[in-house]
Parts: C-alpha cells; sequence; structure tokens
C-alpha cells in the first residue's frame, strides 16, 4: 500500500519510479532516530535492512532523512512489526562526504519526482491511523492497479528487466486521466495525472485509449470485485436515482450519469491522442492526421500538436484548414502545430490570423512566424502589433522583430523601450540586442533603471552583446549596489565586456551571502581573465551550494588552474552542471579555448544550413564534427561583441543535451554522458603522467 500523500493531482506508475531511481529494494527498517527541527517538525533518520536488491548496489549501512511532524512514530511502528517495503531512493544531489547539515549527509534521498516512493508490503501498523490514510494500490503503465505484495514486487521485477534492455534517456509523459480511473487506486483529484515512461507500453496504451476507450474504462469493472472508484460514482448515480420522484427526475438522472461517462470517454481519446505524439510511424502519422476533422475539439487540439511534434509535413495541409476552425482552441492549436512542423507554405494562412480577433491567436502567430519559421515578410506587420490592443501580442511582435527585422525596425523597437507594459520592453531590448542595433545603447542605458528587474537584466544582457562600453560605468554602479537585486546582472555584463576595473569589486563578492551573487562573481572573474583571483576563487570549492562550487570550478579551470577539475566531474556525475565540462578544454586546449573565446562575429548567420554552432565554429576557422541537425538549431547572430565560447556553452545547456570538445582543428559535440567519459578519462591519465 502507499505510504505517502501524492503530489497535487500526480501519481507515478511502477514503471516510472524503476526508470528514474537510482536504487529499488525490498527493505525494512533496522534503527529509526530523530533531530529535531523547531519548532514542531523533526528530521527522521531511517536505516534500512536490504532483503532484495532490484536495481543498483546499495551500500552496507543504508540511510535516509525525512522531514516530518515531530510526533510521528509511523517508521517506529513499522521498525516493531519488521513490516516490508518496496523502496525507491535517488542519488542526493546535495550530498558531499562529511557534511554535517542533515539535507547534504546521506548519500541517497527517497525520490523526489512523487511523494509515493515507499510501498508496504503487508497491513497499516496503528502508528498510522493519524496520518492521511494510504491509498490502495500502484498503477502500472497498462493502467493495471497492483495491490497486493506479490503484484506489486512483480511488476517491479518486470519493469527492472525492461529498463535493462532499453538503450539511452528515459523520458516521462504525464497522461490525462478521468477521475474514475484514479480511483482505481484508492485516490483522486478534481485533475488527475499518471506518470509514464515514454516507451512501446505507452504507444500501445495511447492507441487504446484513441481507438476503444470504452474498453479501456470497462476494464477495471471486469476485475474480481468492484473497485473502490467505480463502487464510489456506482453508489452516486444509484443514490441520485432512488431520490428521483418521477420519471422526468429520473431521466435527467440518466442524461447526467451519460454526459458524466461521454466526458470520460473524451478525456481518454483526447489523452491518448496527445501521447501517441511521441511515437513516429507512418501509422500513427496517418491516424493522427484523421483526427484533425474529429467531432471533439480537444482531439482535434491535440491531434494538431501531436502531429506537429511528430514534424509530420504531410499533414501540413490538413492544419491549414483546421486554422479555419470555429473553436479558437483548436485555430491557435494547429498555428502551434504548423510552427512544429516548419510548414512555410502555410505562411499566407497565417498572415491573415494576425488579424484574427483572438489576441491568442496573434500571439501564436507572431510566435511562428518569428521565431520558428522566420518569415521576414511578417516584419511590416510586427511593426503594426507593436501597436496592439493587447500587452501580450505586443511582446510576441517585439521578439518577433529580432528574429525577422531589419535595423530599420530598431526605431520603432526603441519606442517599445517605452511601452506600459513589461514584458513588452524587455522583448524591445532582446530584439534591439539580436538586430546588432548599437546605435541603441543610450536608450537600453536609460532602462538599466527601470522598476522590472526582467526589464534591467534583458536591457543588460543586450548592451553587453552590443559592446556598449559606454554601460560600464553604470554596471560598476550597480555592481556596488548592495540594496538591489541587480549584481548578478551588473557582474556578468561586465565580465562580457571585459571590464578589468571590475575586479577588485567582484573579488569583494566572492564571500557574498547571496550564493546568486557569489555565483556571478565567480563568473565574471573567469570571464575577465583575472589571474589574481585564483587564490580567492579556492574558497568556493567548498560552498554549502553545488551551483556555487560548479562556478568557483569552472574560473578557476577557465584561469588555468586545475583545482576545480574534481568539484566539475563530480557535479556531472550527479548530472547537474554537465555543461560547465567546457571549461576544461581551457586546460586541455588553450590556445583554442582562447582563440574561440575571443572570436567574435560580424555578420548574420541565419538561415545557413549548417547551423548555429557550424556557424560559429566554422567562424572560428574549425569545422564542427559529429553534430546531429537538432544540435545545431540557428539562432540569430549578434553584430555587438559576442563571444563565440558564450554561445556554444549555451547550446550545451540547452535541452539539446551536447558538451563542447575543442581540438586543435575541429570542434566536437558529444552527450553527457560520453563527454564526462571522454574528460574523466583525460583527468586519470592527466594524473598518472605526474
Amino acid at each position: 500500500m502507499l505510504l505517502a500523500q501524492p503530489q497535487a493531482y500526480h501519481a507515478p506508475t511502477v514503471e516510472w519510479l524503476v526508470a528514474r531511481s537510482d536504487l529499488v529494494m525490498r527493505a525494512s527498517v533496522a534503527e529509526v532516530s530523530k533531530e529535531p527541527l523547531p519548532p514542531f517538525r523533526a528530521w527522521i533518520i531511517v536505516t534500512l535492512k536490504v532483503h532484495e536488491s532490484l536495481k543498483g548496489t546499495p551500500p552496507e549501512t543504508l540511510q535516509f532523512a525525512e522531514d516530518s511532524d515531530a510526533g510521528d512514530k509511523r517508521y517506529d511502528g513499522w521498525k516493531d512489526s519488521g513490516r516490508e517495503f518496496l523502496v525507491f531512493l535517488s542519488r542526493n544531489p546535495r550530498y558531499r562526504a562529511g557534511e554535517k547539515e542533515i539535507e547534504a549527509r546521506f548519500p541517497f534521498t527517497r525520490y523526489d519526482g512523487s511523494g509515493w516512493t515507499l510501498f508496504r508490503l503487508g497491513p497499516a501498523v496503528p502508528q498510522e491511523e493519524r496520518w492521511y490514510p494510504p491509498p490502495s494500490g500502484l498503477f502500472s503503465s497498462t493502467l493495471d492497479v497492483l495491490e497486493t505484495p506479490v503484484e506489486i514486487l512483480e511488476a517491479a521485477r518486470r519493469a527492472v528487466a525492461a529498463r535493462r534492455r532499453a538503450v539511452g534517456e528515459v523520458r516521462m509523459h504525464e497522461l490525462s486521466l478521468p477521475q474514475r480511473v484514479m480511483e482505481w487506486s484508492g485516490d483522486r483529484a478534481d485533475w488527475n495525472f499518471l506518470q509514464v515512461p515514454v516507451d512501446s507500453q505507452l504507444e500501445i496504451l495511447a492507441r487504446a485509449m484513441i481507438q476503444s476507450p470504452s474498453e479501456v474504462l470497462s476494464k477495471r469493472g471486469n476485475s474480481a470485485g468492484k473497485r473502490k472508484g467505480e463502487a464510489w460514482w456506482d453508489g452516486f448515480w444509484t443514490g441520485r436515482m432512488s431520490a428521483a420522484k418521477n420519471d422526468d427526475e429520473r431521466g435527467q438522472v440518466k442524461a447526467g450519469r451519460d454526459r458524466q461517462y461521454q466526458n470520460e470517454i473524451d478525456e481518454l481519446r483526447a489523452s491518448g491522442v496527445e501521447a501517441l505524439g511521441h511515437f513516429k510511424s507512418k501509422e500513427n502519422v496517418a491516424l493522427l492526421k484523421s483526427l484533425l476533422n474529429d467531432d471533439l475539439v480537444p482531439v482535434r487540439m491535440a491531434a494538431a500538436k501531436a502531429v506537429g511534434k511528430e514534424g509530420a509535413k504531410e499533414a501540413a495541409a490538413a492544419l491549414v484548414n483546421l486554422l479555419k476552425d470555429k473553436d479558437a482552441s483548436a485555430r491557435r492549436a494547429a498555428v502551434m502545430g504548423l510552427g512544429e512542423i516548419g510548414a512555410r507554405e502555410s505562411v499566407p494562412a497565417l498572415m491573415e490570423l494576425l488579424k484574427d480577433e483572438d489576441p491568442a491567436i496573434r500571439r501564436a502567430v507572431a510566435w511562428v512566424l518569428g521565431p520558428q519559421l522566420r518569415v521576414k515578410e511578417a516584419a511590416p506587420e510586427f511593426v503594426k502589433l507593436l501597436k496592439d490592443g493587447d500587452a501580450s501580442v505586443r511582446a510576441e511582435a517585439a521578439q518577433g522583430l529580432g528574429w525577422v527585422g531589419s535595423r530599420a525596425a530598431a526605431a520603432e523597437l526603441v519606442k517599445a523601450l517605452q511601452d506600459a507594459e513589461a514584458a513588452v520592453r524587455w522583448n524591445a531590448a532582446g530584439a534591439l540586442q539580436n538586430l546588432g542595433a548599437k546605435e541603441a545603447a543610450p536608450d537600453l542605458i536609460r532602462i538599466l533603471k527601470d522598476p522590472d528587474l526582467q526589464v534591467r537584466r534583458s536591457a543588460a544582457d543586450a548592451l553587453a552583446a552590443l559592446g556598449a562600453k559606454e554601460a560600464i560605468p553604470e554596471f560598476l554602479r550597480m555592481l556596488r549596489d548592495d540594496l538591489g537585486d541587480d549584481q548578478p546582472t551588473a557582474a556578468r555584463a561586465l565580465g562580457l565586456l571585459g571590464a578589468k576595473e571590475a575586479v577588485p569589486v567582484l573579488l569583494s563578492l566572492l564571500p557574498h551571502r547571496s550564493a546568486f551573487i557569489r555565483t556571478a562573481a565567480a563568473n565574471a572573474l573567469g570571464e575577465l581573465d583575472a589571474s589574481d583571483a585564483v587564490e580567492a576563487l579556492r574558497p568556493g570549492l567548498a560552498d554549502k551550494v553545488d551551483w556555487v562550487r560548479a562556478e568557483a570550478a569552472t574560473a578557476l579551470t577557465r584561469l588555468g588552474s586545475k583545482a576545480g577539475v574534481p568539484v566539475l566531474l563530480e557535479e556531472a556525475r550527479k548530472g547537474t552542471f554537465t555543461a560547465q565540462l567546457i571549461a576544461l578544454n581551457a586546460l586541455r586546449q588553450p590556445e583554442v579555448y582562447r582563440k574561440l573565446k575571443a572570436k567574435g562575429l560580424t555578420r548574420d548567420i541565419q538561415g545557413q544550413p549548417e547551423g548555429f554552432s557550424a556557424a560559429w565554429s566554422k567562424e572560428a576557422g574549425l569545422p564542427l564534427v559529429g553534430a546531429r541537425r537538432d544540435e545545431t538549431q540557428e539562432y540569430p547572430a549578434y553584430e555587438g561583441r559576442t563571444h563565440l565560447l558564450r554561445a556554444l556553452e549555451s547550446v550545451a545547456r540547452s535541452s539539446w543535451g551536447v558538451v563542447v570538445i575543442m581540438e586543435p582543428d575541429q570542434v566536437r559535440l558529444l552527450p553527457p554522458e560520453e563527454a564526462l567519459k571522454f574528460w574523466t578519462a583525460w583527468w586519470e591519465g592527466d594524473k598518472q603522467k605526474k
């Protein structure tokens, strides 16, 4: 049985818990201790006795800590009764050997993707009585509900075996389900999601939800005994029917029950369509394309999103037809789908929708014509939309001009810096940056005093990218203002602008109380090649905050110190800050590193087939090898001083998940796992040489 309350209407399947946990085991409680957490809470420190390891190799002594009520006696009860559990644990990203703080003391923690991480294999104990009653079952990816210890353990073993055969990182899909289905497990809310891995089981389930939703919904009724959820709903409608006074009222009750059932069927179909979008095959695309004309609006919407995600160009014509749908949400879904597909043949129809009465449609079209398709013909229309009555449309139009506009549009964007809506102002600043509008520097400097923090940040980024050294005095003022929120922003800008005069102030900020400021100061010192900062940066390697440690290590590595390498490798092994590995190039190939860092672009790279990363590396005289198309997404270049290294880092930090490896004659992009192996082997080899 489940022991913990679910997080806000989300429940995991056993397959998802297995996929995302580092340790899965059958265990019991060996010892329990507490550390008070005033005024009314406590850390409960649990020592487990492992009876069977299903996934991973647990250490001899396995402990984890849980923040709970000071009066919580559940673990004591489970210890005394010898109750066994199925336990899911993950590596603790905060763990550091010898750390005194309890959150960082133990190498493993209960998987935090869901509150459901311990499954009691046996009856309840009396100490559970004052807590929320645990739900009665655990879902599998086939929507079976596992209730007995035998069912739960066997399903977990099957899931572990399946993950051993799988290749690559698992992705999660949140499957929207009706209340009735969620209640099969004993718990539900007004809106429910089941966390499942994206695998062949989900594809099978998705097709069943689309093509035979009534069978999916009635599946539980054919099992031995009624599930709790079905019993509740049956009792609800039976009670309503019994209370009806005449045939008319009984007819109304029956109609209400039928509507509820149809709503559940509709929700299952729409949810199945959304899930099927993960799987690319001709059969799936054909099915999704046929659903673009479905009678149900949510199904049409989900199908439009799914074919867009599939990149199914053959569905473009059907999506263009859906642009005329009476329902605004369906039209918007079609717009977004066309953007995902990259259907340039849809541009005329999309341009017409810039006049749609629904601002959400105008905003979506502006996003597709701008960042997605980069239609230069849309620039005049975007200028008109800067005066739209809806602020979100104005903001999207401003952003779009940064992708499709010319320097002639800069004057209109400068006017937009005075817009009443902050989102318009910060998007206008970003667009001026993308257009390389150096003449806008005085106006951007003025909005460094804007009341909105995001506007100030956007202006600072633009000024740094434009190489506006005249902004340095203002950034120094911001850096010294300990009462403001602008110190991290100013530090980053000063680093990019090469403002060596900022080094003394940055050094004074390394021990600052704010982790964000410590991080920004370390980063800027690395950017500025401040060789005299090496000793001041060393304490950052022992900082309590992981991202501060990572940034201090990165800065030290950029400055030629090997002291930060173990920290970078340690953080990468945890699966965090993998992109920071790029700094190791400064030690391995310092000349190439300096060349890439110093090289700035002076031309626009939009539209080049080799893509973003390839164009940057080519500009530096180094070919890019081993990159797939999805790792070389095109981005607009800035005509101002923009470091190639910073651009490559932004790719590495992106969802494409690649790490840059610099060689004397080429640049490689590797997946994080391969890059970690490469740098670990290099570091071990470097140590052996000594």
